[in-house]
């Protein structure tokens, strides 16, 4: 989009939260502003990503696609490493282009965020409460988090997120929420951590997750 001057206009999103997670990771989370003209005017995106916008038809939905790829990039310039894009592999996990760094990336409108992790898997997410996690979840919660998890949005949106943020961190189309992925109990706060316990193929492991509260909304992601 031009300005009255014939130029580009430059983005401003809002920054809610920019973070170094460890000394090998970094998060960030914007507030979506702009248009998605104004948007695509500041991307960078590969062939595939094209391609994967051209089909996206929903307007909002393609300023959340559009914002989390552009704080990818400005994450990777905040630690100066070129950025090409990202493309995905056969389970549409997100890999950067010519780079071996591990990435995440997550929206919900109006926030969009992204992660990067210098030497292994990272995962995040972003969720609204919604009246629709009452319906689906026996979907997604099994027998042991029936007996103690508090059914109301906060709880329910942090105990999907939480969800979220491992199905992305295993990377792996197969992994059940209710069968693969067994939440410890916890207490919804504003901020806190959430361990889940991963069964895949017999083999279990427990895994830390941080979470906020951010503009009424749950933000998730791994350690």
């Amino acid at each position: 989009m031009l300005s009255e001057r014939g130029r580009v206009r430059r983005i401003h999103m809002p920054i809610v939260k920019i973070e170094n997670i460890s000394q090998e990771s970094i998060l960030g989370i914007w507030k979506i502003t702009e248009n998605a003209d104004v948007l695509l005017q500041e991307a960078i995106l590969s062939e595939e990503e094209l391609n994967e916008l051209s089909r996206i038809t929903n307007f909002r939905r393609k300023k959340e696609w559009l914002s989390a790829r552009i704080i990818l990039k400005s994450l990777m310039k905040s630690i100066g490493v070129p950025y090409e894009g990202t493309y995905k592999n056969e389970f549409s996990k997100p890999y950067l282009i010519r780079n071996g760094f591990h990435i995440s990336i997550a929206h919900s409108f109006p926030l969009a965020g992204a992660m990067i992790h210098k030497s292994k898997p990272c995962g995040m997410d972003i969720e609204m409460p919604k009246p629709s996690l009452f319906y689906i979840a026996p979907k997604f919660l099994n027998n042991r988090e029936d007996e103690w998890i508090i059914r109301k949005p906060m709880d329910l949106c942090l105990a999907w997120a939480a969800k979220e943020v491992m199905y992305k961190l295993c990377g792996k189309k197969d992994l059940s929420f209710r069968e693969n992925l067994t939440l410890e109990p916890y207490e919804c706060r504003s901020k806190g951590e959430i361990h889940v316990e991963v069964n895949d193929e017999g083999e279990r492991e427990r895994v830390a997750l941080e979470y906020e509260q951010i503009d009424e909304m749950m933000v998730c992601y791994s350690l």
